[in-house]
């Protein structure tokens, strides 16, 4: 029952962000012609395993390197469509490859655009799986932090953080974020402890 309520306000307050920013008929329309040659399969969570293994490889790791056999399921993903669910993983590569092309161009990404993405995504996650894994979680809060949306980034990564209290990422959003010094310091600590050589942590507290 809590984890349902949580993703209800996480989806309800994404969904009225979403909604004002910009418009993507062209994508929702590419996703509709997908869906409808998809196999939506509920128990087939071989997407979801893709997702959260991205994360604790790239996201979660000390080094932040993907497997071999995660590039190889990637790889697998990318060539073929016949794969149930395949529609979450065409929205999650839209999004992965804005933000690789922006950085290789080195030039801002936009965040209207991340943020309907994610809207998309999250709310296909939930229709599919009724949740949303810890990668997904933080795409969010970045795309509300790119939009300059602070205080809702600030509320999404605290609240995520309470449902995934092991998740290095979002630990240290809360800390670059929270406002109470005594909370920030409480959080610096216990990173440098537990984490000393993730690579966010290095990059980001250091």
């Amino acid at each position: 029952m809590k984890k349902s309520l949580f993703i209800l306000i996480l989806f309800t307050t994404f969904k009225i962000i979403g909604q004002s920013q910009v418009s993507f008929d062209s994508i929702k329309n590419e996703l509709s012609k997908i869906k409808l040659n998809s196999k939506i399969k509920n128990n087939n969570k071989r997407v979801l395993k893709l997702l959260d293994n991205l994360y604790y490889e790239t996201l979660q790791s000390d080094d932040g390197f993907l497997s071999e056999k995660t590039i190889s399921e990637l790889k697998e993903f990318e060539n073929n469509k016949d794969i149930p669910n395949w529609h979450i993983f065409y929205l999650f590569n839209i999004y992965q490859n804005h933000i690789t092309e922006s950085q290789n161009l080195n030039i801002p990404t936009n965040a209207n655009f991340q943020i309907g993405v994610m809207k998309l995504l999250s709310g296909e996650l939930i229709e599919v799986y009724n949740t949303i894994p810890p990668i997904i979680l933080i795409y969010m809060g970045e795309a509300l932090l790119s939009g300059n949306k602070i205080d809702l980034a600030k509320n999404h990564f605290k609240m995520s953080f309470e449902f995934f209290p092991k998740s290095i990422p979002l630990k240290v959003y809360c800390y670059l974020l929270s406002d109470d010094e005594t909370e920030k310091q409480k959080l610096y600590r216990e990173l440098k402890k537990e984490k000393p050589n993730h690579w966010m942590v290095i990059e980001k507290l250091n």
